[in-house]
C-alpha cells in the first residue's frame, strides 16, 4: 500500500553547507528569467561550487593523513599498536607541547657493560646488545610503556604518557619482571652462553631502576629533530 516514493531533488542531494549557495543561485536565475527575460547559465557557478567542495574535502584528507603520519613516525616504534591506534583516534588528547604528569619511569641496562664491551669482539657485541634491547623493548611495550630512548646498552621508558594509564606503577613493575625473565632466557641460550663463558662474562646481569612522581613530558629537541621525552627529578632518581 501507499504511493510511490519521490526521488530526492537536487537541493537535498547537496551537502548542507552548500545548500544556501545553490538556493540563492536558483532564485536569482528564476528571477532574472521571469522579470528581465534573461536566462542565466548556472552550469559554471554550480561547477565552481562542486570543485570548491571537492578541493575542501581533499585538503581535509591530506591534513588528516599528514597528522597521522606525524604521530605514527613519532610513536610507531615506541608504543604498542593498541596505544598507537588510540593516539591516532584521539590526537586532541595529546599535549605534545609540554605538560607535567605523574609518571613511572624505568631505566634498564647491562651491569658490567664496560668490561663486557672490552672482552667481546664487535661482531659478537653488537648482535648481543641488539638482541637484549629488542627483548627488553618487547617487555616494556607489552605492558603499555612508552620507550623514550636507547642509550648505548640501556633503555629509558615511562608509563602514563602520552596517554593516561591507570595503575601505571603496576604495569611498570610487570615490565621489570619481564626484563629479568628475558635476560635469564638469553643466559640460557647455548650459543650466547658459550661465547660469554669463553670470555668469563657469563651470566649477563641487568639492572633496573624505577621511580614514580611528577615529570615534564613533551616534544623536546631542536627545530629539525625532536623526541617525545620526559625530564625532572623523577627521571634522575630512576636513572
Amino acid at each position: 500500500m501507499g504511493g510511490r516514493r519521490r526521488a530526492p531533488g537536487l537541493f537535498h542531494t547537496w551537502p548542507p553547507a552548500h545548500r544556501p549557495a545553490l538556493a540563492i543561485l536558483t532564485f536569482a536565475s528564476a528571477y532574472a528569467f521571469r522579470s528581465l527575460g534573461v536566462l542565466i547559465d548556472s552550469t559554471f557557478p554550480i561547477l565552481g561550487i562542486i570543485l570548491t567542495f571537492l578541493a575542501t574535502v581533499a585538503f581535509r584528507l591530506l591534513v588528516t593523513d599528514s597528522d597521522r603520519r606525524m604521530l605514527r613516525n613519532a610513536f610507531g616504534h615506541f608504543v604498542s599498536p593498541d596505544v598507537l591506534h588510540e593516539i591516532e583516534s584521539h590526537p586532541d588528547s595529546l599535549k605534545l607541547g609540554g605538560e607535567v604528569k605523574n609518571i613511572t619511569v624505568l631505566f634498564v641496562d647491562i651491569r658490567g657493560f664496560t668490561t663486557l664491551s672490552e672482552k667481546l669482539p664487535p661482531e659478537n657485541l653488537v648482535p648481543l646488545i641488539n638482541t637484549l634491547l629488542d627483548r627488553w623493548s618487547n617487555s616494556i611495550i607489552a605492558q603499555g610503556g612508552t620507550i623514550d630512548k636507547f642509550i648505548g646498552d640501556s633503555i629509558m621508558a615511562f608509563w602514563n604518557a602520552p596517554l593516561s594509564k591507570d595503575n601505571h606503577q603496576y604495569y611498570a613493575a610487570l615490565a621489570a619482571l619481564g626484563i629479568r625473565h628475558q635476560t635469564a632466557e638469553l643466559n640460557a641460550d647455548e650459543t650466547i652462553g658459550k661465547i660469554l663463558k669463553e670470555r668469563g662474562q657469563w651470566p649477563l646481569r641487568c639492572g633496573v631502576g624505577m621511580c614514580t612522581g611528577p615529570a615534564c613530558v613533551g616534544n623536546m629537541g631542536s627545530q629539525t629533530r625532536f623526541d617525545y621525552s620526559a625530564v625532572g627529578e623523577t627521571v634522575n632518581i630512576a636513572a
